[in-house]
């Protein structure tokens, strides 16, 4: 389907243009920041995180694929049960991993 606006313009590529510019900027302000702590560079960090994931996935979700970022996690998964809290679940990793990351992190 080709809708227009009355400018002429197509309605789906005017959407993919501002996904692409909004991923564009959203992409240069994640890598450029030079005071972004990085932490998850250190090897002992992204284990502490690594494991944390691995063991929510015996627990309470189907973990598909994660990546380590210097300074930010990619998780793809679902959850095991319907009636689970993924935010719960998310906030309970987070604790864990905050807790336990603190020996290596050099603030």
């Amino acid at each position: 389907m080709n809708v227009t606006k009355s400018g002429g313009v197509n309605l789906q590529q005017e959407k993919e243009r501002i996904i692409n510019e909004y991923f564009e900027k959203t992409e240069f302000y994640t890598d450029i920041n030079p005071n972004e702590p990085y932490w998850l560079k250190e090897n002992a960090v992204a284990k502490v995180v690594a494991d944390s994931l691995h063991f929510l996935s015996q627990l309470s979700i189907n973990l598909w694929a994660f990546c380590i970022m210097p300074n930010h996690v990619h998780v793809l998964f679902n959850l095991k049960d319907d009636k689970a809290d993924a935010v719960k679940i998310l906030q309970q990793h987070k604790s864990f991993t905050a807790k336990n990351v603190q020996p290596y992190i050099k603030a």
